[in-house]
């Protein structure tokens, strides 16, 4: 609900239908930066035609490093409506999206909710893609594991101090844990991950985890608690894409965030999680460190 909002472990309690803001600074009317055929993800969610992503406007949590950061700290993009959602949906799925990849949208699943049931009962086939940070009440994940196929989910930090200074949230550690938890529980009842004949995930987990350059303990750490959690069965996606943003780039007290990742710093990263032999391991090029990557979230591809 938004009118006395939990829907993030922040629990702010603020009435968002009245004006009242809280961490994520988002009110009841939904904004989204983009809707589009998205090349960018992992190939079992991008496959050959795309993922068809929506990235929602604002954030629960905030990371001062944000690639998105035009998205997750502004209203950027458009005001879209439950009705406006669902068409863009399916619209998404006659472009030939092979799912529907729901970005950031934790702030709205009010909104995000009854649109994928209004989508659905219009013909929408797709799996739902729930592409997360981690940082995820037990509650809402009950929720979400009604409508979700594919869950995208971030382990971020294992560093209680980390967590706390880049993203205002020192029990990101033990939350982001507790919501692997319930989910890799969720997809093994279902019959674990499972693709379809193009190769593509129809139901599933991926963990994800961006190596910020200068804090490979960190990211160590964070390889340690997915194999303590998941075992070696998870499909874990190790990315090198970090690149400064506004704030990182004047950051001249935090030097390793003004530079991407070298890949000597990435190969040690890759040799530690090659030892917990992951049963899928995803990785990505150097090439993935540039701003180039980031979409320009003008508030294209909504049904209007």
């Amino acid at each position: 609900s938004y009118t006395s909002c939990t829907l993030c472990p922040r629990t702010c309690r603020v009435n968002r239908t009245q004006g009242e803001l809280g961490y994520c600074k988002a009110s009841d009317t939904v904004y989204a930066g983009l809707a589009r055929l998205h090349f960018w993800e992992e190939p079992p969610i991008s496959g050959s035609r795309g993922s068809g992503a929506v990235f929602f406007s604002e954030c629960n949590l905030g990371c001062l490093y944000c690639q998105n950061e035009a998205l997750s700290k502004t209203h950027a993009g458009v005001i879209i409506n439950e009705a406006q959602l669902a068409h863009t949906f399916l619209d998404l799925q006659e472009r030939g999206a092979h799912n529907i990849n729901l970005v950031t949208g934790t702030h709205f699943l009010p909104t995000i909710y009854p649109a994928v049931k209004q989508a659905r009962a219009k013909g929408l086939l797709l799996p739902i893609v729930w592409n997360s940070s981690g940082y995820e009440t037990q509650k809402i994940l009950s929720v979400l594991e009604e409508i979700v196929d594919v869950w995208l989910l971030d382990i971020k930090y294992q560093d209680q101090a980390l967590a706390k200074s880049l993203s205002g949230a020192k029990d990101y550690p033990r939350i982001a844990e507790a919501s692997l938890l319930e989910v890799a529980a969720h997809v093994e009842k279902r019959g674990g991950n499972k693709l379809n004949q193009e190769g593509l995930l129809t139901q599933g987990l991926i963990v994800r985890h961006l190596v910020l350059p200068g804090y490979l303990d960190n990211t160590k750490r964070v390889l340690q608690s997915i194999f303590k959690i998941v075992g070696d069965s998870a499909w874990v996606s190790v990315m090198s894409q970090y690149t400064p943003n506004s704030w990182a780039s004047t950051q001249h007290d935090n030097v390793s965030l003004q530079r991407t990742l070298a890949q000597k710093e990435y190969q040690e990263v890759l040799d530690c999680a090659k030892k917990y032999q992951f049963d899928v391991l995803f990785t990505q090029d150097a090439a993935s460190q540039s701003s180039h990557f980031t979409p320009i979230f003008d508030g294209s591809g909504f049904a209007r």
